[in-house]
């Protein structure tokens, strides 16, 4: 299922709970098709390419993007990686080499033309997003780090796509997962050859089969397994999200860091960049949150470090998705108040992420009772198929 979000962009197959681990990651970006996809399509057939004459290159390349296009069912990211590469290749065709950001503007001046709709279109909002982030920050940022050139330059272009879509991905998601700098740093150069192995490896060993076909395919495995690991853990770290203060605080910061010429000063910059980054896993470490709060479907309380999970009509995506948000890792006990399928599922991918000690529920309580976790007490009720939940602290 991974392999298939990775190369053609097919999410049909993905459980909720590992949906979650990569946005909580900040790895949502390999879920789908983007112009990584369509880069590596193209030095896969560029050897063939070479050999055409211009206008043979010309056709050839189009429909190489015509047929991505369509077996990737033109994804907005598709839609503006597409009509990057045709504006480019018009322009080498005529002569004029241009700037990224100048086909950027293109690109996405042609295709709002064509479909003004897209502006409501998150996707694209985040494709164009991150594309121009990388290509008006990701060198400043490089050049204002200390360290090797090869690992500043991957740190560049992770926090410059992440400035980059911050305008969208605060609003709409409610911040930015600190761990996505370092899940990038260690997920995306695996994507890469899971593209290319996959895609040139995979079409032989699907058609011989058998034991050829699980060999060949060991090196995509362990690649996935890889970024699928990454996604888990950086999801399950105790960092926190940047919020919009920290967005603006960060920018500010970049700024300065361009304007700036001296090393101490440079490193002065990082530093102050360092502690803004650092804000929200202290302040997860320093307090509790608040005694109640509603979550996705769910009330939550939290008392004494002990956390009592209340849950009422959830989505799975939705539910490990708040429960993480308010930087829960533990609950103490669970309470599903009325079973259904929906509800069941949500706890069980919640479950498969955030562990509970104690889970009950009307299968389970037959008769009026009390669970007592540190500082809060849970008196249970069942009636007709239901639990009635009253939480107090103690």
């Amino acid at each position: 299922a991974l392999f298939l979000g990775f190369v053609l962009g097919d999410d049909r197959g993905q459980s909720p709970e590992i949906v979650e681990d990569f946005r909580g990651a900040g790895l949502t970006h390999l879920l789908v098709v983007s112009g990584e996809n369509l880069a590596f399509a193209l030095a896969l057939v560029g050897p063939l390419l070479r050999r055409l004459s211009m206008g043979g290159r010309l056709a050839a390349a189009a429909a190489v993007l015509l047929f991505f296009g369509l077996l990737t069912r033109w994804e907005p990211s598709v839609l503006r990686a597409v009509a990057m590469v045709a504006v480019s290749m018009l322009a080498w065709a005529m002569g004029r080499p241009s700037s990224t950001l100048r086909l950027l503007a293109l690109a996405v001046t042609a295709l709002l033309v064509i479909d003004p709709l897209l502006v409501h279109s998150v996707g694209f909002l985040l494709s164009v997003g991150a594309c121009t982030g990388i290509a008006l920050l990701a060198r400043p940022i490089a050049d204002a780090l200390p360290g090797p050139r090869p690992l500043a330059d991957a740190v560049g272009v992770t926090a410059a796509a992440q400035l980059g879509v911050a305008p969208v991905l605060v609003p709409v998601f409610g911040g930015i997962p600190v761990a996505s700098l370092v899940a990038n740093l260690l997920a995306v150069p695996a994507a890469g050859p899971v593209m290319m192995w996959g895609i040139a490896a995979g079409i032989p060993a699907g058609v011989v089969g058998g034991v050829v076909a699980r060999a060949v395919c060991i090196p995509t495995d362990l690649l996935i397994g890889w970024i699928a690991g990454v996604a888990r853990w950086s999801s399950a770290a105790p960092l926190g999200q940047l919020g919009g203060v920290h967005v603006v605080v960060l920018g500010g910061l970049v700024a300065v860091g361009g304007l700036v010429h001296t090393r101490r000063a440079r490193l002065a910059v990082v530093a102050c960049a360092g502690l803004v980054l650092a804000q929200p896993a202290a302040a997860l470490a320093r307090g509790a949150g608040p005694w109640h709060t509603q979550v996705a479907g769910a009330d939550l309380y939290r008392a004494g470090g002990a956390t009592v999970l209340v849950v009422g009509d959830a989505r799975p995506e939705q539910l490990l998705r708040g429960v993480r948000a308010a930087g829960v890792r533990s609950v103490d006990v669970l309470v599903v108040r009325r079973p259904s399928r929906r509800t069941e599922s949500a706890v069980t991918s919640l479950t498969d992420r955030v562990p509970a000690r104690v889970r009950a529920g009307p299968d389970t309580i037959t008769t009026d009772g009390e669970v007592d976790v540190g500082a809060i007490a849970v008196r249970l009720h069942p009636d007709d198929g239901t639990l009635e939940v009253a939480v107090a602290r103690r």
